[in-house]
């Protein structure tokens, strides 16, 4: 399967059999994940194997009910180190613990997880080859087949490097040092700051925020290939945003230039000259002329 899918062994199955079509990128991680592991724990159940010792269906049941809490609990981890791809990640950087992590941490033990966690972070499950894995598993009634149908596989950090909507973190803080530049020099142009440096510094601001916009504008979903895969990725914020730039860019460019030319225009109608005169003994006295234009 490939590394887009959210299982390694039935790839996307549980979402289109849940919902009808293929997951895409407007999917947000958790219901994918929750799908996935609802739809897993339905086959298990049904699927009842008869080879099982009392002891085991019992265990097996027990395992069963506590995937279920951990479904509804939507505590899952991320995947820190593969920002282009899904991978299992069996406890991540912030303690979060994946589905087959917490049912060997809530019947074995917590170190027993994280023993496993120190050799195979981020394997998939029937790559491990590991014996206490395999032991677990042969006791609690499941097989390694059905341990890997579960082990999801996860996405990098929600948030890690977009603020929302597909808006990166940096366009979002750009954007928001720039427009709350725009907004300032805008309320001080419209309210009567007759200052150059006001001026040019909210014409700058202005242009920044226009040409910061434009480059930025994306459709509302485009089809990009991941990895070989397509997925249908959701530009609708970034574009509001980008649009929402142009527009403060362009009041503050405007409101900056009319000042500008308001201040031209005060300085041509009052001219200040200096001139001199001859004074008592020949003395050269020096003085001032104000001519105001009406």
């Amino acid at each position: 399967m490939g590394t887009r899918t959210i299982n390694n062994v039935i790839g996307d199955e549980s979402f289109v059999k849940t919902f009808g079509y293929a997951p895409d990128g407007s999917i947000d991680e958790k219901t994918r994940i929750q799908t996935h592991l609802v739809y897993v724990e339905n086959i298990l159940r049904s699927n009842e194997r008869a080879n099982l010792t009392e002891l085991q269906k019992r265990n097996r049941a027990v395992v069963l009910d506590l995937l279920g809490q951990y479904s509804s609990a939507g505590n899952f981890p991320s995947n820190h180190d593969y920002p282009d791809e899904r991978r299992p990640c069996f406890i991540d950087r912030d303690g979060n613990i994946c589905a087959v992590g917490y049912l060997v941490a809530k019947t074995a033990g917590m170190d027993v997880a994280e023993e496993i966690n120190s050799r195979h972070q981020y394997d998939f499950l029937l790559d491990m080859n590991e014996e206490v894995l395999s032991d677990w598993a042969n006791e609690y009634g499941l097989t390694l087949e059905e341990c890997a149908m579960i082990q999801p596989s996860y996405g990098p950090p929600v948030g890690g490097d977009y603020a929302a909507g597909g808006v990166t973190t940096g366009y979002a803080v750009g954007s928001a040092i720039v427009g709350g530049s725009n907004v300032v020099f805008s309320v001080l142009t419209l309210t009567g700051n007759n200052s150059r440096a006001v001026g040019y510094v909210g014409m700058a601001t202005g242009t920044i925020g226009i040409l910061m916009g434009a480059v930025s504008i994306r459709p509302d979903e485009q089809i990009e290939y991941i990895n070989g895969y397509p997925e249908t990725i959701s530009y609708k914020q970034q574009r509001n945003l980008s649009y929402l730039n142009i527009a403060m860019g362009t009041t503050c460019l405007v409101s900056s230039a009319i000042n500008l030319l308001m201040i031209k225009k005060k300085e041509r109608k009052s001219t200040i000259s200096l001139y001199s005169y001859p004074g008592i003994n020949n003395q050269l006295n020096f003085g001032f002329s104000l001519t105001k234009r009406i």
